[in-house]
């Protein structure tokens, strides 16, 4: 138990981010959404190996410039 600290490697594309939200995806990896508010981008990255890695950053298509700091609850099937 304890704090972890979750680092996000390699570019954000100079963005600013803030309003993290992480979630686990149905198939155990992780995804974290960015609010690149500066840029009115939102961006997400995944990591397939329990957080250790990340892959690159990419903007997430229909909800830049129109999100801000969302939360994500997983939907019962």
């Amino acid at each position: 138990a304890g704090k972890r600290v979750v680092r996000i490697g390699g570019d954000v594309g100079g963005s600013l981010v803030e309003g993290p939200a992480l979630v686990q995806l149905p198939n155990n990896a992780w995804r974290i959404y960015l609010d690149a508010y500066t840029e009115g981008k939102y961006l997400y990255s995944d990591s397939t190996d329990g957080l250790r890695t990340w892959s690159p950053v990419q903007e997430l298509p229909g909800l830049s410039g129109t999100a801000r700091h969302f939360g994500v609850m997983t939907e019962p099937a």
